[in-house]
């Protein structure tokens, strides 16, 4: 045994060198690397989110979507998964209802299209009209959706075929502002115990010239029903390994990317 011990005190020393230079190169990002802030929704505003599972529209933008319901915005989330991995579905879908009820979404507002947790880039054909179809119905001025970059391969699935759809005929969708939300890439937002209350800034490899980052400002108010929306999902919460990414994103501010039809889409996933 004697073996084992010394492999985890190497281990725990190797992570804490990484965690000190990651910190340090942070700091140096956070004073080099200024985001601008996003526009607050307005009155009159349709917002349209797409969540690729029940919880992750509160972690990366529920301070907006509170923002948005109190401005007299009209917002609609539309729930890709059933979440159901764990099997958990309907402890998730209440989660879910409740999180939205305390971001000041009415429960006619919330739109399921149950597709299998996991399975959504097996079901790219189908579920490419049905976002199409979503888009056009609802007809958005305002759309949040994962990433392409996102590790997690629902989030970059369900991104790209968005992406493809505001690609394949822009003169039909002129004047939507499209904004990306990230939650699962290497080291992003962590290590979110130790600088939980510092602003969020995008991960170093999603940096540069072809990134329109822009990060919205959340006041105490929208930062606590932000807080009291994640604290709904219990079910995630118990998780020791998810807990810390939950709570990691109650931080002042959420970060957005402005989509364009130039923006960088290649593919630039961390481990996850």
């Amino acid at each position: 045994m004697l073996w084992l011990n010394r492999l985890i005190l190497v281990s725990l020393i190797i992570t804490v060198i990484l965690s000190v230079r990651y910190l340090s190169r942070l700091r140096s990002q956070q004073r080099n690397y200024p985001i601008p802030e996003a526009a607050a929704p307005q009155a009159g505003d349709r917002i349209l989110v797409f969540s690729p599972h029940p919880d992750d529209e509160s972690i990366a933008v529920g301070g907006y979507i509170y923002n948005a319901c109190q401005n007299g915005a009209i917002v609609r989330i539309i729930l890709v998964t059933d979440g159901n991995k764990q099997g958990l579905k309907e402890k998730r879908y209440a989660e879910f209802h409740q999180a939205a009820a305390l971001l000041g979404i009415s429960s006619g507002q919330l739109v399921f299209w149950d597709y299998r947790d996991g399975k959504v880039k097996s079901s790219d054909n189908k579920l490419f009209k049905q976002v199409e179809m979503g888009i056009d119905k609802f007809d958005p001025m305002v759309i949040l959706y994962p990433h392409p970059s996102d590790s997690h391969t629902d989030h970059s699935a369900l991104g790209c075929i968005v992406e493809k759809i505001l690609s394949s005929q822009p003169e039909s969708r002129p004047n939507i502002l499209a904004y990306r939300y990230l939650i699962h890439h290497w080291f992003f937002p962590q290590p979110g115990i130790i600088v939980k209350d510092k602003i969020v800034i995008p991960p170093e490899r999603l940096m540069g010239i072809n990134h329109e980052w822009q990060q919205y400002i959340l006041a105490s108010e929208a930062k606590h029903s932000k807080k009291s929306a994640i604290y709904k999902y219990r079910s995630q919460l118990k998780n020791p390994f998810l807990a810390p990414l939950l709570l990691g994103f109650i931080r002042p501010n959420e970060l957005l990317e402005k989509w364009s039809s130039g923006t960088s889409n290649l593919p630039d996933q961390g481990t996850f």
